[in-house]
């Protein structure tokens, strides 16, 4: 039998004791073999900016199957957006959005003539084109 805790003399046993569960309402839980895995629920500013910056590679990607683009085809784009959001997810994410659409070129043009496309509520014109064939 493990030792009691004592508090003021006073021996504190398991039958005195009431333990339940209580998780806080911003994380999962799933038990598991050897404890708990537990899974923050909140949306941090980086997470949110990733997501749409997902969506937009997601919502390109299919413009450009759209457009007949061949799969090994690399491309320029040019947009425009007035979106802060959208602006700030080219801006953090130029990198990674170039390397998922084969992009040689990402650039920002006011007067960009190409496919708009809605990102959770935010507007971009997309304009593309083939710079170099598979």
């Amino acid at each position: 039998k493990e030792k009691d805790i004592m508090i003021d003399s006073l021996p504190i046993t398991e039958d005195l004791l009431i333990m339940d569960k209580i998780f806080p309402k911003d994380i999962s839980y799933a038990p598991l073999a050897n404890g708990w895995l537990s899974i923050s629920l909140i949306l941090t500013p980086e997470l949110i900016l990733e997501g749409q910056m997902r969506d937009l590679v997601r919502k390109a990607q299919v413009l450009r199957k759209d457009m007949g683009f061949q799969a090994e085809d690399r491309i320029e784009i040019k947009y425009h957006t007035s979106s802060k959001v959208l602006i700030d997810v080219i801006a953090v994410h130029k990198e990674y959005i170039c390397n998922e659409l084969l992009c040689l070129k990402l650039i920002e043009e006011e007067d960009s003539k190409g496919n708009k496309l809605i990102i959770n509520k935010e507007e971009i014109v997309l304009e593309m084109k083939v710079v170099k064939k598979s």
